[in-house]
């Protein structure tokens, strides 16, 4: 993330499928979904994040889409780029405000099983 600190930020971190979004009425606000080109060989790794993260960890007016963000502790962990920004989600429905999250294709991590999602109405 682009502000630096003594101790390690920490975010809340989920695998979504190309329609997860649409699926779950999550707004994209800016940038794209994932897709196929997400899972081609040798492809960047991407992710996107929530309006929480961006609030919290992003100066006011910077640019998100196209940032890299370090996956993990350490100047070796793998970076990833932002390509896309999305509404937030309470993860717990006890809290007053949306945390923040990041999300990564499950085409780029396809160990994480199947993730099955169904909208109704009614």
């Amino acid at each position: 993330m682009p502000q630096q600190s003594e101790a390690q930020p920490v975010v809340l971190y989920s695998t979504a499928s190309d329609d997860f979004f649409h699926t779950l009425g999550i707004p994209l606000r800016e940038g794209r979904a994932f897709g196929p080109q997400d899972g081609l060989p040798g492809a960047p790794l991407t992710i996107i994040v929530s309006d929480a993260t961006v609030r919290h960890f992003w100066p006011k007016g910077m640019t998100v889409v196209g940032s890299r963000v370090r996956m993990g502790p350490g100047p070796g962990a793998e970076l990833a780029t932002v390509v896309g920004v999305v509404g937030d989600v309470r993860a717990d429905p006890s809290r007053h405000e949306a945390e923040p999250i990041m999300y990564h294709s499950i085409r780029q991590n396809p160990f994480n099983g199947p993730i099955f999602l169904i909208r109704t109405r009614g």
